[in-house]
Order: C-alpha cells, then sequence, then structure tokens
C-alpha cells in the first residue's frame, strides 16, 4: 500500500506546491490537524499557520500559510488559500508594518472590520514568528 499522496496548493495566481507527499500539518479552525495517506474525505477551513509538508523522500518543507480551505478525497489533498511563503520569501520589514497596520485598525474599526484586521493581525504573526524562527 502507498504511503503517499498528492497534494496541491492553489492561490489565485498559481500552482505554489504539486507533489507526491507522506504528511501534512495544518492549523484549522477547530485545532491542528494531520493528513495521511488514505485520509478520510473532508473539507475545512484553515487558519494561518506554519504547514508543514514531509514530502516523499522525507524531506520537511515549512511554509507560512494564510487562510484557506482544504480539501481530501480520493487520496488527494488540495489547498485553496489567499498565499503560501517560505522564510525567505517573507520580508521581515514589511511583515512588521502589516503586523503595526492591523494593530492600529483593531484599536480604530467598527465591528465589522475587527474581524478582517484580527485575520491580518494573525497572518502577520505568523509570518513574522517564522520568519524569525527560521533564521
Amino acid at each position: 500500500m502507498a504511503k503517499t499522496f498528492k497534494f496541491k496548493i492553489l492561490s489565485l495566481e498559481r500552482v505554489i506546491l504539486e507533489d507526491e507527499v507522506e504528511k501534512v500539518f495544518v492549523k484549522t479552525v477547530n485545532g491542528e490537524l494531520q493528513f495521511l495517506c488514505n485520509h478520510a474525505p473532508i473539507i475545512l477551513s484553515t487558519i494561518p499557520c506554519v504547514t508543514v509538508i514531509i514530502d516523499k523522500d522525507g524531506n520537511k518543507i515549512e511554509l507560512a500559510t494564510s487562510k484557506g480551505i482544504m480539501n481530501m478525497v480520493d487520496n488527494e489533498l488540495t489547498f485553496c488559500l489567499d498565499s503560501a511563503e517560505s522564510a525567505e520569501e517573507i520580508d521581515l520589514d514589511r511583515a512588521l508594518a502589516a503586523k503595526k497596520r492591523a494593530e492600529k485598525r483593531i484599536q480604530n474599526s467598527s465591528k465589522y472590520d475587527i474581524a478582517r484586521a484580527k485575520l491580518a493581525l494573525a497572518r502577520s504573526i505568523t509570518r513574522i514568528n517564522f520568519k524569525e524562527h527560521s533564521k
């Protein structure tokens, strides 16, 4: 029995990753989840986090991922999201500026805008922590 499954990460702009993998670790709105070969079919929402992928050769790939939707069916996991970045791709100054903007919006926003600002804050914190811990 194969121990890998197909995994795709898609944004509106491009296919970010498409490969056979052994494992995928991600954070969802309901907690952390690990996908393995032959996982039960599921559709779920993710939150900004560092997604960890173990490829077919056992190599670890880490990406800072935004919120998104994951769909597992027929041993194929598809992750549709706004963005995914390696530590090398993250501009720390830009991430810090985004964090400050989000904090300011949370303090000065109407209730409608607070949810959006909190999501931006979570994404910026994920990117900052990932970049700083990857040095």
